[in-house]
């Protein structure tokens, strides 16, 4: 997914005043944050407010990938701490036009009290997340080509039987990425279910490298939200399996690494492609 970044411009802001008991940081064991308090016209309180708490919206295609316009949180300016942005606001009236009990109270001003948190310097970090978990698979090995040690060598009475075929814990990785704040869901998100990555996957937050064919696409949790103003927006967490000898690598009896396999009719110069490719990078956040 291509994500077009926009910081926030001072200059598109509504008229504002910022009272004189503004800014208050506070620090709490690990965690830093800061609030400044905001005096805007009343009407235009909710344009400020969701200008500065930053948004996604839905720009285009390129291809079958899906094109995301993200307007960044507004950054605190005055800390040396770290990289703060806007995670939450507050709208408090201020002042009104009547008093008359027959009249519908309308106010002039209001104050908007913004508290800024720590968060990614790299805005892309913003919406998205990465999970890692441990997985495992029970596999029964095949008692062909297997022998009991003793006796003589590789004959009827040392060969092992069907019922005593060993198992084998294979351990893995189950990757999970999160996508948040996506104005539509991408395309890929379900057709390409069951596939493995066509090319290189890399993690950001983790560092790894998952090679092409290494990581199986196997299944997608998707929730609604809501946006301030009633858009619809999801998140999607889309889990993977990591194989590293690639999934299209199958174990072998009595050989101690996966082999690919062939049809009949071709020829081990074009192996069975039990898993189809499908470019998994799609799904992913990059900056464009």
């Amino acid at each position: 997914m291509i994500v077009r970044i926009f910081e926030l411009n001072e200059s598109s802001l509504p008229t504002y005043e910022e009272l004189s008991d503004s800014p208050i940081e506070s620090i709490v064991q690990n965690e830093y944050t800061a609030t400044r308090k905001f005096k805007v016209s009343w009407v235009y309180a909710e344009d400020f407010a969701l200008l500065l708490l930053g948004s996604t919206s839905f720009s285009g295609y390129s291809g079958t990938e899906l094109i995301i316009n993200y307007n960044t949180p507004h950054h605190y300016p005055h800390s040396l701490r770290g990289f703060l942005g806007c995670r939450e606001v507050s709208i408090q009236p201020f002042g009104r036009t009547s008093t008359s009990s027959s009249v519908k109270i309308s106010h002039t001003d209001a104050i908007v009290e913004a508290t800024y948190r720590v968060v990614p310097e790299y805005y892309i970090d913003h919406l998205q997340e990465e999970e890692i978990h441990p997985a495992a698979e029970f596999l029964t090995l095949s008692n062909q080509k297997l022998y009991w040690v003793g006796g003589s060598e590789q004959d009827a009475d040392t060969a092992l039987e069907p019922e005593a075929a060993p198992g084998k814990i294979i351990y893995t990785t189950e990757w999970t990425y999160v996508a948040k704040q996506l104005p539509r869901v991408p395309y890929g998100t379900l057709e390409w279910m069951g596939t493995i990555n066509e090319t290189a996957i890399v993690s950001t937050k983790f560092g790894f490298r998952f090679y092409p064919k290494t990581l199986l696409y196997i299944g997608v949790e998707i929730e609604e939200e809501q946006t301030m103003r009633s858009a619809e927006q999801w998140t999607v967490r889309f889990k993977y399996m990591w194989k590293p000898e690639g999934w299209n690598y199958f174990y072998r009896p009595g050989y101690e690494f996966a082999q690919v396999i062939y049809a009949e009719g071709s020829s081990s110069d074009n192996p069975m492609q039990v898993y189809q490719t499908a470019e998994l990078n799609e799904l992913f956040f990059w900056e464009g």
